[in-house]
């Protein structure tokens, strides 16, 4: 628990799509004094319909944004983490979502490309297909692009680096580069760095 950390100053590392967190503030002020306590907010859409399409039972993009400010506001380091990165649904809003966050007060973003791993590949195909069935095979298209035809394998998932959107050469689809635009206000150093606790690109 969080309270076991706090007694032996554990770092924390904390990664959360849900806003009971900020129930704990007060927990985690108290680490941040004696140890490193860093959170991520995870939000692969910002378009309200899309996310209640893929994630109907969750919170809303809007309550996590404001889970972001509340964090922030308590002065501990948060950022935002774009995952799972959803090729022809999260790239679509990705630059206002940045913007978003960065005004919320997150100082770093971070992503995953989708995984499928046994089931959820049918249960995500067949729920994309019913909610949003004009998007359905494009999306389905760019998962398999990014994967050399498959559906689920590991992939790497890397920053862009150019000030305007390219395509990313590592995981070959059209949704990571505009993550670092500079346009965003991102900066980009190597992905990994927020995915391991450290300080990932900070958003200015």
């Amino acid at each position: 628990s969080m309270q076991d950390c706090l007694r032996n100053k554990n770092t924390v590392y904390i990664v959360t799509k849900g806003p009971l967190i900020a129930r704990d503030i007060d927990v985690l002020q108290a680490l941040h004094e004696v140890t490193h306590v860093s959170i991520s907010v995870s939000i692969p859409l910002y378009d309200r319909d899309y996310a209640h399409a893929i994630e109907p039972y969750v919170a809303t993009p809007e309550q996590r944004l404001k889970t972001i400010r509340k964090l922030a506001d308590a002065g501990l380091d948060v950022g935002i983490n774009v995952s799972p990165m959803i090729p022809g649904l999260s790239d679509r809003g990705l630059p206002k979502l940045l913007r978003a966050a960065r005004e919320a007060g997150a100082i770093r973003a971070a992503s995953t490309f989708l995984r499928l791993p046994g089931r959820v590949q049918d249960v995500f195909t067949s729920r994309l297909r019913s909610s949003l069935p004009l998007a359905a095979d494009q999306v389905i298209s760019k998962v398999r692009a990014g994967r050399k035809g498959k559906m689920n394998a590991l992939v790497s998932v890397c920053a862009a680096k150019a000030p305007t959107p390219r395509r990313c050469v590592r995981c070959s689809t059209r949704s990571v580069r505009v993550w670092a635009s500079m346009k965003a206000g991102l900066q980009s150093p190597g992905t990994s760095r927020a995915l391991n606790a450290r300080r990932g690109p900070e958003i200015s």
